[in-house]
């Protein structure tokens, strides 16, 4: 192909980009290039120049396309400055400026007044954010190079202080600081006191109070369940242990007199409060003020707080933070004057720079988009009316967001028809999405089959990996109460490892400067993450860790794959995920292959009350989406949201076609289940996997045209880690299967991330049968190696895994073993069996456990860690009552999933589902109040609160673990040896296994970490202070 190059970098910028460009193109005159390229080394030149960007770079890239007359140029991308090129890439000649306010992108004309509300309240907040900063004790402790804890937090002091001059007009702010500081003080606050906000956010002043006393952390409950905010989470035991040198009564007094500029603005701003607390406006219009006014004040604290005084400006008392000087000493660094006064301003603004964020930010070029529409075929096939539907649907409503459901077969291209759909629904044609995946990490391979599976670019996609989610927050959280304030939550997720480069507008750069991480993860116009780094957006308690991923969020719409995978309580986190980019205006896609009318019903119930928070703010009381449903064996169906019981009879009558369709094809089924009865025992449930796996593997061995013998890849499913190391060593000292040689694989998150990274390389490989069905036979040495060997009479490879490999692998398997968690985790790991091979079976591939681990263990809660039976037990554990084996014997489909009346485990998972967000739905969509509870997040997280650690190994030293002392200094703490037992050596018939050394040099060739490499990541269940003893095997890494 051919290329040209044009270059409107500015100052320094200018010669790192000619830099770059002169290696790969001829120079034409000094801001252009032309060159004939490949495109792999389009794709290397367009990472080179975003590795480069600043906020100065401004890089267009055209296709020259046709030949004499017809020739034209197709812009590809641009990176950088997207502001200096138009839609069809002409550079401007002149530029005018002039000092304008923004506007969003769904506006026009005068600036609506939401807008304007917005950048008030975030001002307004600003200018009171802190006042409660002006207390002894606070003044003392920010100069302590030990941190305390305040008594009372300034917050809420500040907030108090606001309910006292909007309800009485004192003359200064020293008149009510007494009587705010006993309201302060007092953990028995009546209902009615204006800083608890139980009725609601309802006017300006309560939105300001909102995101004045929540600016750091949420409300908790008088008591859990209570349904009543209260103070507690901004008060400190009389217990707790007290400094010396630092009375607790100090924080009752005023450390010095407010500047009298700052105190008259103040209280100026709390007249015009005042005369507005009756407001004609509703309080979902309040609410959703008060949450991107709350965005926009972290941002601003954030930044004010990072910066130098001016000089010239005069550090007075009282303080609002401070730093350590060059001799170890802390010492004042902003004056509260001056920190309150610049929020106020930088507040205002950062509203602004959200609103424009949409238009600012980089989107996936033409030629991406264009593969990602290229025509599908075969079993692919139903792609293109769906695709057509949602292009209609698009034209007919163009400034409706859309909430799109994909039920899907297994093996069907969902992920690919997903990503068609986010471009063919994205608003104005700027395509940007992001995937969130059911995993607790992801690694390297699952970038690269996505972008392999969409057909797009490497430099396109960035891809969050690992689980340092949970435990960066939590200690985050924990030094909140101790640490000094301008050193507390400022984190904003610099810790995350993603893979990719990316270019943000120039506004973020402050908050992204050397670290391409966060660069990647806000500006790529792709993103594949865990749910658990994006689940932040919606969850304000999660405080500075959840603006960033709101940004993305607000310019990226969602895709939720596997959405179903979710049990009962963690799904309650991705619904208000759905609820925040629907008040984002953004599109929604939830994909499954067993999508059920509870979870579909709840999914349109958030999405709808999203679009009607945002609705509010344009005056209209109702929601105004559009509302589809598409699948692979019935025929689209998307319109324009009417209400919910209308959408509910769409969707039934939409899943009647695809089981009517399922049933039509039941005698063609390329899987079968059978019933494998297990002895209620720990002995008789692994004796039962080697008994199933030597029926399967009998029933379905396939002769390899390699070696002339027969052999078979199998799956066992397990529902966690040490059940799959037990299982695995169990199958490979199996008596029963001992002629057999087998060589079993250990597969889950509790690897090393070198080990897993190669595992699921050779997996993606080894299981890859659309071409070729006997692809296991040639495509992987140790196989090949294996067969040859003399005394290999028939070939039997087994992978036990855990749901890792339910979610995000393409794979295709012979057989399966199922312990089951659920009805959706059968047909979920079913679809790894002939996933690529839709040919009939004659006898049952599929074997189903009669009773799971924990039911043989006698637990009274079997279907659980994953699974539903969260609040009260099924009346059985028994597969054999819970399921109807008949139709099961002859087809194993979707249907199991959506057929309740059939199958009691479908209808208990179903009725647990629905009792289990009865009151989580309560809080979101029907509380005034209670979405700024802690608790309503703390109860319903995406992930058990379970912290989760972080080891890594040393070949000559031996394990550490990854700490954070209270005084901020982190890094790895060697593991004494008495804490550590077994060794990473492989067993007998071990598949896979690699040692150290060569998993270092594979990863180092592939330009990952060696450090990253030998790094694993543990849930520490333990209540104990002291780290339970890690148990290490070749099979996996655990806690005892």
């Amino acid at each position: 192909m051919e290329i040209v190059l044009v270059s409107a970098c500015e100052k320094r910028a200018i010669a790192r980009t000619r830099a770059v460009l002169d290696r790969y193109a001829t120079r034409m005159g000094d801001g252009s290039w032309v060159t004939r390229i490949t495109s792999e080394g389009l794709q290397s030149l367009h990472a080179a120049l975003r590795r480069s960007a600043s906020r100065s770079t401004a890089v267009l890239c055209l296709l020259r396309q046709g030949r004499g007359q017809a020739q034209r140029l197709q812009p590809l991308w641009i990176v950088g400055g997207r502001d200096r090129f138009s839609a069809d890439g002409a550079t401007p000649v002149f530029v005018t400026q002039r000092d304008t306010r923004r506007r969003t992108i769904d506006t026009a004309g005068d600036e609506p007044a939401w807008i304007r509300d917005v950048r008030r309240v975030a001002a307004l907040s600003g200018l009171f954010h802190d006042l409660g900063k002006n207390n002894r004790f606070f003044a003392a402790k920010i100069l302590r190079t030990s941190a305390i804890a305040d008594p009372i937090r300034h917050e809420w002091i500040s907030a108090c202080l606001l309910a006292e001059v909007i309800g009485d007009a004192p003359p200064t702010l020293g008149a009510v600081w007494q009587r705010a500081l006993n309201a302060a003080g007092n953990d028995q606050l009546g209902r009615d006191a204006i800083p608890l906000l139980d009725g609601g956010v309802c006017s300006a002043a309560d939105a300001v109070m909102a995101c004045v006393a929540t600016h750091h952390r949420l409300y908790e409950e008088f008591a859990e369940k209570s349904g009543r905010l209260g103070p507690h989470a901004f008060l400190r035991s009389e217990a707790m242990p007290a400094k010396q040198d630092v009375p607790r009564a100090w924080v009752r007094e005023q450390a010095a007199a407010y500047p009298a500029d700052l105190e008259s603005r103040v209280l100026r701003a709390a007249g015009h409060l005042r005369t507005e607390r009756d407001s004609p406006r509703s309080p979902d219009y309040w609410r959703g003020v008060a949450l991107l006014a709350r965005v926009a004040l972290i941002l601003a604290d954030h930044k004010v707080s990072s910066e130098a005084m001016p000089e010239g400006q005069p550090l007075e008392t009282p303080f609002a933070n401070s730093e350590l000087g060059r001799d170890g000493r802390r010492q004042p660094r902003q004056s509260l004057r001056w920190h309150l006064q610049s929020v106020s301003a930088v507040a205002a603004v950062m509203a602004d720079r959200m609103f424009a964020l949409n238009t600012e930010v980089e989107c996936l070029g033409q030629r991406a988009v264009d593969t990602i529409h290229a025509p599908s075929t075969g079993r692919f096939a139903w792609q293109e009316e769906a695709a057509v539907a949602v292009s209609e649907a698009r034209a007919a409503h163009p400034g409706a967001p859309m909430l799109l459901q994909v039920i899907a077969s297994t093996g069907s291209g969902k992920t690919r028809a997903c990503a068609r759909f986010a471009a063919l629904a994205a608003l104005d044609g700027a395509v940007r999405f992001a995937t969130a995946l059911n995993l607790r990490t992801l690694t390297l391979q699952t970038g690269a089959a996505y972008a392999q599976q969409l057909g797009i670019p490497d430099d396109a996609l960035a891809v969050v990996i690992g689980d340092t989610m949970t435990r960066r927050a939590f200690e985050a959280q924990q030094r909140a109460d101790t640490a000094n304030e301008d050193e507390m939550v400022r984190d904003l997720g610099e810790d995350i490892a993603v893979r990719g480069v990316a270019a943000v507008p120039s506004w973020l750069d402050h908050f992204v400067q050397g670290n391409g991480n966060l660069r990647a993860m806000l500006g790529a116009p792709i993103l594949v993450t865990t749910a658990d780094y994006l689940v932040s957006a919606a969850e304000p308690c999660a405080q500075a860790r959840h603006v960033l991923p709101l940004l993305r969020l607000w310019s990226s719409d969602l895709v939720l794959d596997e959405v179903d995978t979710y049990d009962a309580t963690s799904v309650a986190a991705i619904l208000r995920l759905v609820q925040m980019a629907a008040f984002l205006g953004r599109n929604v896609i939830a994909s499954s292959a067993t999508l059920t009318g509870a979870l579909s019903s709840t999914l349109v119930r958030y999405y709808e009350h999203g679009a009607r928070l945002r609705a509010s703010l344009h005056g209209r009381s109702s929601a105004d989406f559009v509302l589809g449903t598409v699948s692979d064996l019935a025929s689209p169906s998307i319109t324009l949201f009417v209400d919910t019981s209308t959408a509910k009879i769409s969707f039934d009558a939409h899943v009647a076609q695809i089981s009517a369709a399922l049933a039509a094809r039941a005698h063609q089924a390329p899987r079968r289940a059978v019933l494998l009865p297990v002895v209620p025992s720990r002995d008789g449930f692994l004796e039962a996997i080697c008994q199933g796996a030597a029926r399967l593997h009998a029933d379905h061995r396939w002769r390899s045209p390699v070696h002339d013998k027969f052999m078979s890849i199998g799956l066992v499913r397990v529902a966690n880690i040490p059940v799959a190391i037990e299982v695995a060593r169990r199958l490979r000292d199996c008596a029963q299967l001992a002629g057999l040689h087998p060589k079993v694989l250990c597969y889950h998150s509790g690897l090393l991330n070198g080990h897993r990274w190669m595992i699921e390389s050779r997996l993606d490989r080894i299981l890859s049968r659309s071409s070729d069905p006997c692809a296991p036979a040639v495509s992987d040495r140790s196989i090949d190696e294996h067969m040859r060997k003399q005394y290999v009479r028939e070939g039997l490879f087994i992978v036990v895994a855990t749901p890792v490999e339910e979610v995000g692998r393409d794979h295709d398997f012979d057989w399966a073993v199922i312990e089951p968690s659920s009805a959706q985790s059968i047909v979920q790991t079913a679809g790894r069996v002939h996933r690529h091979r839709p040919d009939p079976v004659d006898a049952a591939n599929v074997a189903v456990l009669q009773f799971n681990m924990r039911a043989c263990l006698g637990k009274p809660m079997a279907f659980v860690r994953p699974g539903n039976e969260v609040q009260a037990p099924y009346f059985t554990h028994d597969l054999q009552q819970l399921l109807a084996w008949e139709p099961l014997g002859q087809s194993l489909d979707a249907r199991l999933r959506f057929d309740g009346t059939l199958h009691a485990l479908t209808r208990l998972d179903e009725a647990a589902l629905a009792a289990d967000l009865a009151e989580p739905r309560r809080r979101m969509l029907q509380s005034p109040s209670l979405w700024l509870s802690q608790y309503t997040y703390r109860r319903w997280p995406l992930r058990d609160r379970e912290l989760s650690d972080r080891l890594r190994y040393e070949p000559h030293v031996g394990w550490s673990r990854f700490e954070v002392h209270s005084s901020g200094r982190r890094g790895f703490q060697p593991l004494g040896e008495d804490a550590v037992s077994g060794s990473l050596e492989p067993r007998r018939n071990a598949w896979m296994h690699f040692g150290v050394d060569a998993i270092v040099s594979s990863c180092r060739d592939a330009g990952l970490d060696p450090d990253w490499a030998l790094e694993v990541e543990l849930i520490n269940r333990s209540r104990d202070v002291q780290l339970p003893r890690l148990e290490v095997s070749f099979d996996g890494i655990r806690y005892a």
